[in-house]
């Protein structure tokens, strides 16, 4: 379709869903099509959870058309094991997954204590 001068153009505004907190990319994807992508295939983009995801926690943050936002809590360890449906997102959602405190200290440990085996093997040398 040819383009003139005093033409108007119209382009639609692309969907887009983001994924935030503990995954490994946070960001907003856009959708093609304005297509809807389940949570799984959100998270998938987002390149995985991190080794502190508070799995069970997690929500999908949803605007209505008067601008409320509700909030929809999903877990993830259920989705993940197929015992629990994968939703699918509308454009403009948020996929939020919180941080697990007690998964946090756990590998706060962990590192600091290899980290302090390192230097004994290291120091004994």
């Amino acid at each position: 379709m040819p383009v003139h001068p005093g033409d108007i153009v119209k382009v639609a505004r692309a969907g887009v869903v983001y994924v935030v907190g503990e995954v490994k990319k946070p960001g907003g994807f856009v959708l093609r099509n304005n297509e809807n992508i389940s949570v799984l295939q959100a998270l998938a983009l987002a390149e995985g959870l991190s080794r502190t995801a508070a799995k069970s926690h997690a929500r999908i943050i949803r605007t209505d058309p008067e601008g409320r936002r509700s909030a929809v809590p999903i877990n993830l360890d259920k989705v993940l094991a197929g015992k629990a449906a994968d939703p699918f997102l509308a454009p403009n959602d948020i996929v939020f997954v919180p941080n697990s405190a007690a998964r946090s200290a756990f590998f706060r440990g962990l590192e600091a204590t290899v980290g302090t085996l390192s230097g004994l093997i290291i120091y004994r040398r």
